[in-house]
């Protein structure tokens, strides 16, 4: 599978249980839990580019998707 698109994906899977969340279908830390295995791979292969790059990577936290 291209990378691109598994971070597309795991990002996809992240925003939909930050959504959840926010409507109260499941709690925040269960989702925040069952999300961070998603960012931590999304800010794997960002900073990964990033240093390609020579740019500067700023994570995603799971506290700003859910805003």
């Amino acid at each position: 599978m291209n990378m691109k698109y598994e971070s597309q994906e795991n990002l996809a899977i992240a925003k939909g249980l930050a959504s959840a969340a926010r409507f109260g279908q499941i709690s925040y830390e269960e989702a925040k839990k069952k999300a961070q295995p998603y960012l931590d791979k999304v800010n794997a292969k960002g900073s990964e580019i990033a240093k390609k790059f020579g740019k500067r990577f700023t994570p995603i936290q799971f506290s700003k998707l859910v805003r």
